[in-house]
């Protein structure tokens, strides 16, 4: 079991400031991010916060955007 997270620390020391607290929270509403709810503090654990971080950068590297060709949209 790794280190213990409130979601202010996550943001500092986990993403280094560059994730916000809203998109944390935001994940954590989505259910895409676990986190272990304790009256009203949040805790997110640092394994957790690994596995979620390697699926989102494996998610952007393998998303792809399909291209309709062929279709003609009239514009209004």
């Amino acid at each position: 079991m790794g280190k213990k997270f409130t979601v202010p620390m996550a943001r500092e020391e986990f993403f280094n400031g560059l994730v916000s607290e809203w998109s944390i929270y935001e994940a954590i509403k989505r259910k895409e991010l676990p986190a272990v709810h304790i009256g009203r503090r949040i805790l997110l654990d640092e394994d957790t916060l690994n596995t979620w971080w390697q699926k989102k950068q494996a998610d952007s590297v393998h998303s792809e955007i399909e291209i309709q060709r062929g279709v003609l949209r009239r514009v209004q």
